[in-house]
């Protein structure tokens, strides 16, 4: 697998969009796709679309960076990455409002991470070439053989305090890759 997966394109493109330079915060990344499956306009067979959470991080140092909860999502057609849909959780939620003020959902590196950013971007450009092939089978409704090594990287890969939200974006995609949420 490479940095050059489609799916690594479209995550990497995302902030060179007018979309994302008009609405992403400057301090903002691009999390974990999300794919979806669906009948869009009549096509047949179903498009395939990666919803990809926005999220806002801040650092200070050295230290850890700062998390914060995703603040929207860009759902793009995958095969010719195609915005279809942007939703921005400040004017619709898809999980309870904790009220109050901005709370971090966690740090980066976390812990299965920390350490060898070589490996640690081995393993996602890794990660992302499968889900390309994730994405093929999606689209040609075949079953998707490396589910097991699929779901062991993303576990490593995904990080812990961004889960919650992830789930609240595509629960049945992560029960199926991660497991209950309990």
């Amino acid at each position: 697998m490479s940095a050059t997966s489609r799916t690594a394109r479209l995550v990497a493109g995302v902030p060179e969009t007018l979309l994302a330079r008009q609405l992403m915060p400057r301090l903002s990344a691009v999390g974990w796709p999300i794919p979806v499956r669906k009948r869009y306009g009549g096509a047949e067979p179903p498009v395939v679309a990666l919803r990809l959470p926005l999220y806002e991080f801040a650092r200070e140092g050295r230290g850890p960076t700062t998390l914060y909860p995703p603040f929207a999502a860009l759902t793009l057609r995958w095969d010719d990455g195609l915005p279809v849909e942007y939703a921005d959780f400040g004017f619709t939620r898809p999980w309870p409002e904790a009220g109050g003020p901005r709370k971090p959902a966690g740090t980066f590196p976390h812990p299965e991470v920390r350490g060898d950013l070589a490996a640690y971007k081995r393993d996602r450009a890794h990660l992302y070439g499968l889900y390309d092939r994730l994405c093929d089978s999606l689209r040609d409704g075949t079953p998707f053989r490396d589910a097991e090594e699929f779901a062991v990287l993303l576990r490593r890969l995904v990080e812990p305090g961004l889960e919650p939200y992830y789930r609240g974006l595509g629960e049945r995609f992560f029960s199926n890759f991660l497991g209950s949420a309990d």
